[in-house]
């Protein structure tokens, strides 16, 4: 599945700078209340996030949060209607300092992978002095 998403195949709608900027400020506009957003990055074809979720804001309800909004918005911008994003959506716990390592390395190096150029993604690190999420539960990496 991953090397199918790094080959570029679908719509790859995202790689259009404005679609890219929507799902990214999206992804940052609850900083600090429903997640800590540790690294992110908005491929063509997928999104990779890796953040500290608050509790009470379920896996599930944050996805689809993120999905509903940045699909009426991208999909308003291009004039059109209907699905965006894939229904499901691929999770992991971080489990300890070694697995966070790979996973910070993966979302950071996953444009290199795919062989895109700079203008055809959005990355994100962890900026210093960003806010924590308060109650923030163990790190997850999610792809959507």
């Amino acid at each position: 599945m991953e090397r199918w998403l790094d080959e570029g195949h679908g719509s790859c709608l995202l790689r259009r700078p404005d679609c890219a900027e929507i799902v990214a400020e999206t992804l940052q506009h609850f900083e600090g209340e429903r997640v800590a957003m540790i690294s992110f990055v908005v491929m063509p074809n997928h999104v990779h996030a890796l953040f500290a979720q608050n509790p009470e804001w379920p896996l599930e309800k944050l996805i689809r949060s993120w999905k509903g909004f940045t699909a009426r918005q991208i999909n308003k911008l291009l004039g059109r209607s209907g699905n965006f994003w894939q229904r499901d959506f691929f999770d992991r716990l971080i489990r300890d300092e070694k697995h966070f390592a790979n996973v910070v390395r993966y979302v950071r190096r996953n444009p290199e992978k795919a062989g895109l150029r700079a203008n055809e993604f959005i990355l994100l690190g962890k900026r210093a002095g960003a806010r924590n999420c308060e109650g923030g539960s163990l790190a997850r990496k999610g792809a959507f």
